[in-house]
This record gives C-alpha cells, sequence and structure tokens, in this order.
C-alpha cells in the first residue's frame, strides 16, 4: 500500500514522501485499514490495495535538446 507523507520542516521547506509496503503472501479481503503513528503531522493523500505488482524494466526516453 503505497502511502504519500507530506510535512513542513522546521526550516519551512515541504516534503513528500512516497511509502510502500508489500505483503509476503496476498490476503484475500474487501477492506483494508491502515494506522500510523507519526511524531509530526502528515497528510495522507492516497492509500491504494493493489492485487499485484510487476517490476519490468523501461526505458524513460528523456535526452537533452540539441543546442
Amino acid at each position: 500500500m503505497p502511502l504519500n507523507q507530506l510535512r513542513r520542516e522546521r526550516s519551512g521547506k515541504v516534503i513528500v514522501v512516497n511509502y510502500g509496503h508489500i505483503l509476503d503472501t496476498p490476503v484475500p479481503a474487501r477492506y483494508a485499514k491502515y494506522k500510523s503513528k507519526p511524531r509530526q503531522a502528515v497528510c495522507v493523500t492516497e492509500v491504494r490495495a493493489l492485487k499485484f505488482v510487476k517490476y519490468e524494466p523501461f526505458d524513460i526516453r528523456i535526452a537533452l535538446p540539441d543546442h
């Protein structure tokens, strides 16, 4: 379940973090419940429960312009 965390540091910077938690074995369920014990304020923007996660190599094809 990816968790996006947004927090503000004392310096004023805002930090956004994407967390993922993959279970060792699939669990059949109708609902997903999560718990969080943050030390600072946390804004969870999205919680996803996926049937599977597949990792494949890919080419983003990002290149600098020809100048």
